[in-house]
């Protein structure tokens, strides 16, 4: 029960933390060794997930007649619900930048990344965290852009986990920690002449 309250809560903070039910779904059967006849009626309280962020599209609804307003509510960004393909191809769709708002490299970088951390933490990582981090990516990437990428990223805990298992090998921890540090230099060199950071 708890946990479905604090679901509900957490999807209030960020509509995509709705995603949160399929984990917290994962457990509760993993819990029960995935056998439908120990299912009781305390899974009610996944459901309390939905019920809390229910409340704002009714509220959205009621205040100006759109239920997922939230879902345009970025338009002006040019962020826009559309399927990952679409997304992708959008971004081919002009001339790549080392880094800024539009086409860079960089969030390219970090998108590939995150989706091989995602591979790579299947079959290493708890079930539920491998669903969060998938539903999340999928999410983020879904989103219309792929600016800001590695500031989106950090809502996504299972990829820290998983660069932390990757760390276990000598040298993909010299090869993160090395392009880590170039990166952190970089970016405070950018922010430091006033470009476009996150």
């Amino acid at each position: 029960m708890l946990a479905g309250v604090f679901g509900g809560l957490a999807a209030l903070t960020r509509p995509y933390g709705i995603i949160l039910v399929v984990p917290f779904l994962y457990e509760y059967m993993d819990q029960r060794n995935f056998r439908l006849r120990s299912v009781r009626w305390d899974i009610l309280g996944i459901g309390l997930t939905v019920a809390i962020f229910s409340v704002w599209p009714c509220y959205l609804y009621k205040k100006f007649g759109k239920p997922f307003l939230f879902l345009l509510s970025q338009s002006y960004w040019h962020r826009i619900p559309a399927p990952p393909w679409i997304v992708i191809a959008n971004f081919f769709s002009a001339p790549l930048t080392v880094h800024g708002p539009g086409h860079s490299l960089i969030d390219l970088s970090f998108t590939i990344l995150s989706i091989a951390l995602f591979i790579y933490s299947i079959g290493i990582m708890r079930g539920s965290y491998v669903a969060y981090e998938g539903l999340a990516l999928l999410c983020i990437i879904s989103s219309g852009l792929l600016v800001s990428m590695m500031r989106y990223d950090l809502d996504i805990f299972p990829l820290f986990i998983s660069l932390a298992l990757l760390g276990r090998h000598r040298g993909a921890r010299s090869s993160v920690t090395t392009l880590f540090a170039c990166l952190s230099g970089f970016f405070m060199a950018a922010f430091a002449l006033w470009y476009w950071v996150a």
